[in-house]
């Protein structure tokens, strides 16, 4: 009885085997349809390279824009798909008009690739956007919070931009929107990733200037100043506050 059902199992997982091998098999020779941009005579082996590179540029799988579970990869169903039809026909009209007139002025301009905006994320939003969207519905904590978890996420992955600009522009999104306080935690958390950051001490400044805190405003140009003494913003906005300007 112990050798009968030991071979049972082994039997079950070998017809399972088969059966899957033999599905997918029969996948990839299915022939392509419902092909609206795409050739309509492409090979099964060159539109599944099409979709893994859409797979790598956008950091998805196939249900992104298919019924996979369904096995219906031909409807149009999902908006993703239907959506993804115009950001191919865009790409193809930028390189075949645009950059085809830009490479007969330089012949070593690129062609435009899905990856090329994408970097391995669906959705195409600067950092400080993505950041901004989270203050907005859940404060400014929250916001920092997200921007640990991107970085330990995406850091070195071209996703987003981890250099010192986009905490600074997040910072001046929240100095316009007169939310100070919040704005110079931002600053704060961009002084401890780059320390000697005088575009940060500048954000500073200007921060303070609006807050009608001149005094504040001046010892961070000053900070600057010392860092780099030829820094031709915190010279002008040193001598503009010091004439009243």
């Amino acid at each position: 009885m112990k050798y009968y059902k030991v071979f049972s199992v082994i039997l079950l997982a070998l017809l399972t085997f088969c059966y899957s091998s033999i599905s997918a098999q029969n996948n990839r020779d299915r022939k392509p349809t419902n092909l609206k941009v795409l050739p309509a005579d492409i090979s099964g082996q060159d539109l599944r390279n099409v979709m893994q590179s859409f797979s790598s540029a956008l950091g998805v799988r196939c249900e992104y824009c298919h019924y996979e579970e369904e096995n219906d990869f031909a409807s149009d169903g999902m908006e993703t798909k239907r959506i993804a039809r115009v950001m191919m026909k865009m790409k193809s009209n930028i390189n075949e008009t645009f950059l085809k007139e830009a490479r007969s002025i330089k012949n070593d301009v690129v062609d435009l690739n899905c990856v090329s905006c994408h970097h391995g994320s669906p959705k195409i939003r600067l950092l400080e956007d993505v950041l901004y969207s989270s203050y907005q519905t859940k404060g400014i904590d929250s916001s920092l919070v997200q921007y640990n978890n991107l970085r330990k996420e995406f850091y070195g992955a071209a996703v987003y931009d981890f250099r010192e600009m986009s905490l600074i522009n997040y910072s001046h999104k929240l100095t316009e929107d007169k939310k100070y306080d919040d704005a110079v935690k931002v600053l704060n958390k961009n002084l401890e990733l780059f320390p000697t950051s005088t575009r940060t001490l500048n954000s500073f400044a200007q921060l303070y200037q609006f807050k009608g805190e001149k005094e504040t405003a001046l010892q961070y140009l000053q900070k600057t100043i010392a860092i780099d003494p030829k820094n031709r913003f915190a010279n002008q906005m040193l001598e503009r506050i010091k004439s009243g300007k």
